[in-house]
């Protein structure tokens, strides 16, 4: 498969460039400077000036793209958006490093993570904004996409398990121990495994240790 990856220099993107170009994938990662990851090919581009040209001969495009704290919110939805425009009507899948903001706390569907009172408050404006931005791309017919979010906790440091499992009610889902975790490099695997399956596409899905 050919695959572009968005943010190939964040934590998230390194672990996904590594896992796709393990499994023989073409990799071209999309970042603003040189790439720290070896990969198949490097396209130096902001994300806001990628062009259609850019991605056409990809398989699927995956956004590791992260705004950082002191940025503004509304940054994540206008990226969702912008590479929404860029795979229109090109049977190039979307695939977006979501948040778990954007998951009902329970069945009942009353309540997302981030309208919760205990959800920090530095993050809840990126989450809202992230959530609007997968909204948006359930409004459009000429995108094919999935909106992965990870578990509450996402562990940069745990390791790689090899299993998880698949919530796709936008839902938070929990591991035998009663936690909704994940580490990077699983949830890293479940992004690949999606690119090659596109099993869930055209949903939120969320993953979590087993």
């Amino acid at each position: 498969m050919r695959i572009g990856i968005i943010g190939a220099n964040g934590k998230q993107g390194r672990l996904l460039c590594k896992e796709a170009m393990s499994r023989g994938h073409f990799v071209r990662a999309i970042v603003r400077e040189k790439c720290i990851e070896e990969v198949s090919e490097v396209l130096l581009r902001d994300l806001f000036d990628l062009k259609k040209d850019d991605i056409r001969d990809l398989d699927v495009l995956i956004s590791a793209f992260g705004s950082g704290f002191d940025a503004d919110p509304d940054i994540n939805r206008r990226a969702i958006n912008h590479l929404a425009d860029v795979v229109e009507d090109s049977g190039v899948a979307l695939q977006i490093v979501g948040g778990a903001g954007a998951l009902f706390t329970d069945p009942t569907h009353k309540f997302r993570v981030y309208e919760k009172p205990d959800h920090p408050d530095f993050l809840r404006g990126i989450s809202k904004s992230m959530t609007n931005g997968y909204l948006d791309l359930l409004k459009r017919k000429d995108v094919i996409f999935t909106y992965v979010c990870p578990s509450l906790i996402f562990d940069y440091e745990g390791e790689k398990t090899g299993k998880y499992k698949i919530g796709d009610r936008e839902e938070v889902i929990e591991n035998s121990n009663g936690e909704s975790r994940i580490s990077y490099a699983d949830y890293a695997m479940a992004m690949i495994d999606e690119a090659e399956r596109g099993a869930y596409r055209g949903k939120c899905i969320t993953v979590c240790e087993v």
